[in-house]
């Protein structure tokens, strides 16, 4: 049972062990399809199947289903196994020190963190290949080279019921082109060491970019049999779950703004000023110099009005010559 997280630094160990998914003392190996068959949502990922779906075969997980949906977001951001060790293959991204913070681009402030006791160590396992995306919780990141296949499936949500969509290929055109992934944090203590099977590998990940033979090779088997054609999808730079926008969003928005407002400000202002500028040139040319006055530029009733009807002249008649 989950309970709910409000932000701030959390020390009661109930509310942190209830975000535990449970140990993982033997070596788990996630099928290759993880990897080879993304998720386009907003964004490529692997293992992430749409908002609050995950793959859970991508797991290690006591959840019997094939895709899970989670309780809330707090139930995304803050889960890690425990005692617990990488993946087979996968590495470790980075050692959290003090406490275990939330997901990426969490608003200030607003940021949740498990407080680490002295003798827990906390490890981000990503697959090799990703590197952490600093200060994001979970977050594993890697960038894609031009010219690379990727075989990616984009799912919908109807009713509560995650919806499959039919797998694709696509080619990377663009120079950099940006996956990302959920990893899996493990925490153990010294006194679980024996538990394990093998001992914890202490393998670390660097920033590395896949090379377009290598992500062929990965998704070839599938390819062959399920793609279909389709342009590159647009990659955002952010998780579609992440709440609050990214720095460089951030920036962007604060500067681009206050720019379109100004235009937008001085494009209505020399528009008004050329027409009215017109305006007076043609009422002065039909006027012969003098301006003159319109219905509309009449006052209140009561004051002087405007004649709308053309003068008539008098018609004078000459009797016949001899009438009296």
């Amino acid at each position: 049972m989950f309970s709910a997280l409000s932000a701030g630094t959390i020390t009661d160990s109930t509310v942190i062990a209830s975000y535990n998914r449970g140990p993982l003392t033997t070596i788990f190996t996630p099928p290759s399809s993880c990897l080879s068959t993304l998720t386009f949502n907003d964004g490529m990922y692997f293992g992430h199947a749409d908002t609050y779906y995950y793959d859970s075969s991508c797991y290690p997980s006591s959840y019997s289903s094939t895709y899970t949906i989670l309780a809330n977001n707090d139930d995304w951001n803050q889960y890690y196994y425990s005692p617990a060790q990488c993946p087979d293959a996968w590495a470790h991204a980075t050692t959290f020190t003090s406490y275990f913070t939330n997901a990426a681009d969490t608003p200030l402030g607003a940021e949740v963190l498990f407080s680490l006791g002295p003798d827990t160590t906390a490890v981000l396992c990503c697959p090799s290949g990703y590197e952490y995306f600093g200060n994001a919780g979970h977050q594993c990141i890697t960038t894609v080279s031009t010219g690379a296949e990727l075989v990616y499936v984009s799912n919908r949500v109807s009713d509560n019921v995650l919806v499959l969509g039919t797998p694709a290929t696509t080619t990377i055109t663009s120079s950099a082109y940006t996956v990302w992934g959920d990893g899996i944090p493990v925490w153990w203590q010294n006194s679980d060491l024996a538990a394990f099977t093998e001992p914890p590998k202490t393998m670390t990940s660097s920033s590395s970019t896949i090379p377009a033979t290598s992500a062929n090779t990965a998704s070839s088997s599938t390819a062959t049999s399920t793609s279909s054609g389709g342009s590159t999808p647009t990659s955002s730079l952010k998780p579609n779950y992440s709440s609050g926008l990214s720095s460089g969003a951030k920036i962007a928005i604060s500067v681009t703004i206050p720019i379109v407002v100004i235009a937008v400000i001085l494009g209505i202002f020399f528009f008004f000023r050329r027409r009215g500028k017109r305006g007076a040139k043609a009422r002065h040319d039909n006027t012969g110099g003098e301006e003159r006055k319109y219905p509309n530029d009449r006052g209140e009733l009561g004051t002087e009005g405007v004649l709308s009807e053309l003068e008539t002249l008098p018609l004078y008649h000459e009797l016949p010559a001899g009438q009296k």
